[in-house]
């Protein structure tokens, strides 16, 4: 397809660069877009394809919405003028403050974070890069969708039925999803849920008359609802049963099951595109779903120096091997489980 360019050939070009950048969620290296092309069409000569002799300018100059920052080159966006974040100073300070302390951040400590996230088999993560402009200076987003692992139920026991299950649940009814919070509070649970415009909170307190169950009353905007939540029986990973009614009603509603929700979306802000997927990475670490993942992947790699005191995984024993090099001398991203790709 290469002797003879025409706009089908460049349009044909543009499409599979595109594929090599996008599948790349850290970014495609210069050097290796050989090696991805080889992967991906290992019949078609690379430089039949290439619109002109430079790989570099053949992907930046020929391919739409691909950008360019420490050799690595990644689909990039311009952020809308609309977007809430550049409607908001105290957004854009945020977001500023949080890309000057990764950037703060020792490097053996943002490669102890992305070697930690890396390692873990997530079922799926992706990501997604924006540029923006911020008090004059340019900033990178990077929001990164997460799959968590389902969580086993633990052992539990009559004095503590429901054992910690903290964190983001989901239900279904009317064929609509529904989500509440469990949070820890000290020696508190509570119970946090945002129903349209109605955001209600409450503690939830063991029942003594009926085993297993607890309750809260949780209240806002000047209604009232009664809730209570127990372990489903026999069930191999966490899930609970969810009973709600009006605070004066005498009858409990059906029953429905709850599953811990084990979707997240989590953005963070760099000075490069790596920088701000690093601070996105280190939010998902610090989430209480990814806590038996990280610690397992983290048992299984500690053998180096430890991080940064700074880093997330400071609380760890030992850090995590360092990331397997390149030729180049560049870090590669640990394999993740063929599902994720």
């Amino acid at each position: 397809p290469a002797q003879s360019w025409d706009q089908s050939s460049h349009l044909a070009w543009a499409e599979r660069a595109m594929l090599m950048v996008e599948e790349e969620k850290i970014g495609l290296h210069l050097t290796n877009i050989a090696w991805s092309w080889q992967t991906h069409w290992p019949n078609d000569n690379l430089d039949d394809w290439l619109p002109c002799k430079k790989k570099k300018d053949a992907m930046l100059k020929y391919v739409p919405g691909i950008a360019l920052f420490n050799d690595r080159l990644f689909k990039m966006e311009e952020m809308s003028r609309s977007d809430p974040l550049l409607q908001s100073p105290e957004r854009l300070s945020v977001a500023a403050a949080q890309a000057e302390r990764i950037k703060a951040l020792e490097k053996e400590g943002r490669q102890a974070i992305r070697f930690v996230f890396e390692a873990v088999k997530w079922p799926m993560w992706t990501t997604q890069y924006h540029s923006f402009t911020c008090f004059g200076e340019p900033l990178f987003r990077c929001t990164l969708q997460v799959e968590f692992l389902p969580m086993e139920r633990p052992s539990t026991s009559p004095s503590s039925p429901l054992n910690q299950p903290v964190g983001k649940w989901c239900y279904n009814t009317g064929g609509n999803t529904n989500e509440f919070e469990i949070i820890e509070d000290k020696s508190r649970l509570l119970y946090k849920e945002v129903a349209s415009t109605l955001e209600v909170n409450g503690e939830l307190v063991q029942q003594s008359s009926e085993i297993g169950w607890w309750e809260a009353k949780a209240c806002g905007s000047g209604h009232c609802i009664m809730v209570r939540l127990r372990w489903v029986d026999g069930a191999e990973f966490k899930a609970l049963e969810l009973q709600c009614k009006q605070e004066a009603a005498q009858k409990w509603q059906d029953t429905v099951i709850a599953q811990q929700s084990t979707h997240g979306c989590f953005v963070g802000y760099g000075k490069g595109p790596v920088m701000a997927l690093v601070a996105a990475m280190e939010d998902v670490l610090k989430d209480s779903r990814a806590a038996s993942a990280v610690a397992t992947a983290s048992a299984a790699a500690a053998a180096a120096a430890p991080p940064a005191a700074n880093s997330v995984i400071a609380t760890q024993k030992a850090a995590p091997a360092r990331p397997p090099m390149t030729p180049t001398g560049l870090a590669q991203p640990i394999p993740v489980d063929p599902r994720s790709v």
